[in-house]
């Protein structure tokens, strides 16, 4: 009953992906089963005609079944709907129009336009479906016509039995109705699910720098804009380091850019292992990275000097190379009142005397630290 319920939530939610081959075959069963029912109940009642009819369509959804196995979906669909058009505008003639047998042709209208959203059998195409429902309603009319001019060809039933007809094809037709709704809520729920997910891909390809997975500039103007709201709110203090690969067009010209391509790769996961959780990465254009520090300035120049010797104590791997480097960082504390800009044109001052005066060191408010 778990596994069941389980089952049911995932189909629910989406999570469940329905084959369109079982989708095909659940609706085959259905109405194979309910044409053996049928022979049953007429057999019982001494039609053997009917009887008969019915246990040949059984074994032409039989035969339909091996169609969708082998996925020829538009010949079983056909077949299909053709044989509730005659079933139906048959059996009202033969049994009378309270049996409910045109019930049928009202429940195909979903199913219809069903397997067009879901399958290729109308080629997704609007028009079919809704052809094929008019033609339906004009089943459905000429069975009640027919019923209304003439009488039931099998006039000796008894009411109960009538009675009886008419609820199991009212169940049956509404069960049909009901799990090919949930089918469609299930396709309903992917479309959704995948969608969701396209947009977090989305989301992270316009947010992340895809060549260091760092969060690119986009990204850090939004973190910067909220840093600045929650100081003028909650006067929470944060600073900014900017720094920069020492020699880097050093290391192109040698090596090559895609040796320069890793050495920016592994600084920056370098970097991205050494700050906290709270702490924003980007890359601020080329070689330059700007870090959001949650705290002060001094917390800010005790984390940029661990990255600096972190850095400058790990030299990548480049074809067989050790590739020694080393990165200078300007550090500022965030001003409240002033525009962002300002702060970050005082790091990146910071940065420049930091290069000019023997580079791999930070600075802050041009003090060497």
């Amino acid at each position: 009953m778990e596994r069941f319920t389980s089952i049911m939530k995932q189909l629910f939610s989406g999570q469940k992906q329905i084959s369109l081959n079982r989708k095909f075959s659940v609706l085959m069963l259905c109405v194979s089963v309910m044409h053996l029912c049928y022979a049953v109940f007429f057999f019982q009642q001494g039609l053997l005609f009917l009887t008969g009819y019915n246990l040949f369509v059984l074994f032409l959804y039989i035969g339909n079944c091996f169609l969708t196995y082998y996925r020829h979906y538009r010949l079983a669909t056909f077949l299909t709907l053709g044989e509730i058009w005659i079933c139906s505008i048959l059996f009202s003639l033969m049994l009378g129009w309270n049996t409910g047998y045109a019930l049928f042709l009202l429940a195909l209208v979903p199913i219809l336009y069903y397997i067009s959203f879901t399958t290729t059998v109308f080629r997704h195409n609007i028009f079919a479906p809704t052809i094929l429902s008019l033609l339906c309603l004009i089943v459905y009319l000429t069975c009640r016509l027919i019923t209304r001019i003439h009488a039931p060809y099998y006039s000796g039933l008894t009411a109960p039995f009538i009675v009886f007809m008419y609820l199991f094809n009212s169940i049956t037709a509404f069960i049909l109705v009901i799990v090919f709704s949930l089918f469609f809520l299930n396709e309903i729920r992917q479309i959704q699910t995948a969608l969701r997910t396209q947009n977090r891909q989305l989301d992270k390809m316009a947010s992340i720098d895809s060549l260091t997975m760092l969060w690119n500039r986009r990204s850090m103007k939004l973190f910067l804009e909220k840093a600045v709201d929650s100081y003028r709110e909650e006067q929470k203090e944060f600073s900014l380091i900017l720094c920069d690969i020492d020699d880097f067009k050093r290391i192109n010209d040698t090596y090559g850019h895609s040796c320069g391509d890793e050495v920016l790769m592994h600084i920056a996961e370098l970097i991205r292992f050494t700050v906290r959780s709270d702490d924003f990465v980007c890359r601020w254009g080329g070689e330059e990275i700007l870090i959001l520090i949650q705290g002060p300035v001094e917390v800010a120049v005790s984390l940029a000097e661990r990255i600096r010797a972190r850095i400058e104590q790990s030299p990548t791997l480049y074809d067989g190379h050790k590739i020694t480097h080393t990165m200078t960082f300007g550090v500022t504390a965030y001003l409240y009142g002033q525009p962002i800009e300002s702060s970050i044109r005082a790091a990146d001052l910071n940065l420049y005397d930091g290069k000019k005066h023997g580079k791999n060191q930070v600075i802050t408010q041009h003090h060497k630290k």
